[in-house]
């Protein structure tokens, strides 16, 4: 006998929610609150000062190198935030030998399992928001109004933005409208570099 439909009224795309936030559950508990949080703040930081930071980056590649100048920019902006992330998770490797005592280590991991499902939930809002405003899966908005867990996922992850949003470097279009508008503005730019580069 072939089973069709899942128990509780879990679709395809509940299992797929749940198998990803899974994976950085695990890896929260692996790695534990202190490497969890390092890396955390290592992203943010290195997003927030690349955001800033990448013009001045670009224009001193720039200088040097002959390319083109977005291209210049978005060497800047990897280069910010790579190497800051990278030495902030590196400090976070060294903070985690406190953890090397038994109490401290069980108590680590679990702080690490929250941070990972928190994390796996607001990355798991950012993919399903992008999906639901992007034309690529037709029915992929149907699918999401008969999951169990994307909508709550999403508004989870919308009131999360909106309470930082002022603090982030960026705005983060986490509508239809805004996405298609973004999308819109990125492709006219990026016509206009290649228009250049070819001229």
């Amino acid at each position: 006998m072939v089973v069709t439909e899942m128990p509780w009224g879990f679709n395809w795309l509940d299992a797929a929610i749940a198998a990803f936030v899974l994976i950085f559950i695990i890896a929260g508990l692996t790695a534990g609150l202190i490497k969890s949080a390092f890396t955390i703040v290592g992203l943010l930081t290195g997003l927030f000062l690349a955001a800033k930071y990448y013009a001045s980056v670009g224009n001193l590649i720039a200088g040097y190198i002959d390319m083109p100048r977005f291209v210049a920019d978005t060497v800047g902006f990897l280069t910010i935030f790579l190497a800051t992330a990278v030495i902030i998770h590196t400090l976070g490797h060294a903070a985690a030998a406190v953890t090397r005592f038994q109490p401290l280590k069980v108590l680590d991991r679990f702080g690490g399992l929250a941070i990972g499902l928190l994390f796996g939930l607001a990355i798991c809002g950012l993919i399903l928001i992008l999906l639901a405003a992007l034309p690529i899966y037709a029915n992929f908005p149907d699918q999401i109004e008969k999951s169990q867990l994307a909508l709550p996922i999403m508004e989870l992850t919308r009131d999360l933005f909106e309470q930082f949003d002022n603090y982030l470097p960026f705005n983060l279009p986490l509508t239809r409208d805004r996405v298609t508008e973004d999308l819109t503005t990125f492709s006219c730019q990026f016509d206009r570099q290649m228009h250049h580069m070819d001229g």
